[in-house]
């Protein structure tokens, strides 16, 4: 059984804003790069998606649906770099930080 990456996104992002509230930063940053890692992947198969769609019946439709979709992940992944950076720079790794940001 194959687990979608969108819901492994949100686990490990969840995972990680509890431990960025119990302040254990190196588990949160774990958890991030998880989450960042699972939400990548499926950016990946949405460009795949895209990428394979011919011009056929409702093809402007799909596409316009797979862009939503695509634009909507991109969004999570800026948040998710945010957060990283924020993080990273309160454990004194602002070289790392920067990457992010």
């Amino acid at each position: 059984m194959v687990i979608d990456p969108n819901f492994k996104t949100t686990l490990y992002y969840n995972i990680a804003t509890c431990y960025h509230k119990l302040d254990m930063l190196e588990e949160c940053v774990d958890h991030l790069e998880l989450a960042a890692k699972h939400l990548n992947l499926k950016i990946t198969l949405i460009e795949d998606e895209e990428s394979a769609m011919s011009s056929t019946q409702g093809f402007q439709l799909k596409r316009d649906r797979l862009l939503g979709f695509k634009l909507q992940k991109l969004r999570y992944q800026c948040k998710l770099n945010l957060q990283m950076c924020a993080i990273l720079s309160q454990l004194d790794q602002h070289g790392e930080a920067l990457s992010y940001a």
